[in-house]
């Protein structure tokens, strides 16, 4: 066990100690192989993204016709994949007289993380040595089922091999509430600079541009719209440079996704924008020049909200500032990693989280307009003040 007091420093880390520490507790046996099948999405992409991408290159092998991957992670020592011995999950532990195929599971056995295997050398012994041997234990006094044999696992081995893969299971449980949990310091420094950068915004097309670029730092999409809400034509407005032409564009609050909501006041994630009826090409941005939107492409949705400064607490006190749209996420994100189409709980958590912060910041960028403007005297509105 000496071998796990080293730095933990990846998950990649701990399956090695894993494979290292088994060939030790196998020290008297003729091991022929010890293979790691790594099991776990996220184990998976542990040990094959970031810096350790380059360095490992696993062979991927399918049991139940194609419907689970495992990716083989060999010893250092080793040269040589051998295939898996077992051929269903749910039958493990499996053990033969050269073969030991053990789960690493978490402490409450909920998910596999990986599969330990090991192989040992078939004994191969010839003619004059099986009648030899047997004449030489009987005159010592030993029998032949009791005699040591290095080609076989006792019961020890395999216990020593349980609670060792139990051990690992631990912690990898371990490291990968680590890993949440630095995402989350991460992620929160991530928003607090980009508040402290939305707040900077000087004008509404100011803060259009530094939305657009926050929302492209944390979201890697194809289409990202900020939409302003004006309460004297009670539509929302488009700038000239979304639109890629001059003068304002408007958009009734009865029409598209970007309607509903306006409306409602609420997020909405359409993960399938062909099979959602309500969509409206032209209204939800799907129309746009260059490349066409994916047909099958997810969209998300929500409004930015302020507080009333008319005291109507129909909306618990709220009023509808503008509307912000992530349209098509792109098939890789920018580490190369293949990410799904549609958004997931955690992005729309981490884009509730954000339209926050742009309310507040675009609040007082309206404010401090409207109030030069007043001193110009000059129209104030939202209209005016976004394309003026």
């Amino acid at each position: 066990m000496n071998l796990f007091w080293r730095d933990i420093e990846s998950p990649l880390t701990c399956l090695r100690a894993l494979a290292d520490v088994s060939a030790r507790m196998l020290v008297d046996r003729r091991v022929s192989n010890i293979t790691v099948f790594i099991v776990d999405p996220w184990l998976r992409k542990a040990v094959t993204s970031g810096p350790f991408s380059k360095t490992e290159h696993l062979t991927i092998f399918y049991l139940g016709q194609g419907k689970i991957e495992l990716q083989a992670l060999l010893r250092l020592e080793e040269s040589k994949v051998c295939p898996p011995a077992f051929s269903d999950l749910q039958a493990l532990p499996f053990r033969s007289r050269v073969c030991a195929a053990l789960p690493v599971l978490t402490p409450n056995r909920s998910r596999v993380w990986a599969v330990l295997q090991v192989l040992l050398e078939e004994s191969r012994a010839s003619d004059s040595e099986a009648q030899i041997v047997p004449r030489v234990l009987q005159d010592a006094g030993v029998s032949q089922e009791t005699r040591p044999s290095q080609c076989t696992f006792t019961d020890s081995h395999v216990n020593y091999l349980q609670l060792l893969c139990s051990f690992i299971g631990g912690v990898l449980l371990y490291v990968e509430r680590l890993e949440q949990r630095a995402k989350v310091v991460d992620r929160t420094r991530h928003v607090m600079e980009a508040a402290i950068d939305v707040n900077k915004a000087k004008t509404l097309a100011d803060f259009e541009q530094r939305v657009k670029h926050l929302f492209s730092g944390f979201f890697c999409v194809n289409s990202i719209r900020v939409l302003f809400f004006d309460p004297d034509s009670k539509s929302l407005l488009i700038s000239s440079s979304q639109m890629r032409k001059k003068g304002s564009t408007t958009i009734s609050l009865t029409k598209g996704i970007l309607g509903q909501c306006a409306q409602k006041q609420q997020v909405i994630h359409i993960p399938d924008i062909h099979q959602n009826p309500f969509v409206e090409p032209v209204t939800d941005g799907l129309q746009r020049n260059g490349k066409p939107v994916n047909s099958h492409a997810a969209m998300l949705v929500g409004p930015m909200l302020v507080e009333s400064s008319r005291g109507d607490d129909k909306w618990g006190g709220q009023e509808l500032m503008g509307v912000v749209q992530l349209l098509e996420k792109k098939r890789r994100a920018p580490d190369g990693a293949a990410q799904p189409s549609e958004f997931t709980t955690d992005e729309q958590n981490l884009f509730q989280q954000l339209l926050t912060v742009c309310s507040h910041a675009g609040s007082r960028t309206i404010k401090v307009q409207q109030l030069s403007a007043q001193l110009a005297g000059s129209p104030y509105n939202v209209q005016a003040l976004l394309f003026g």
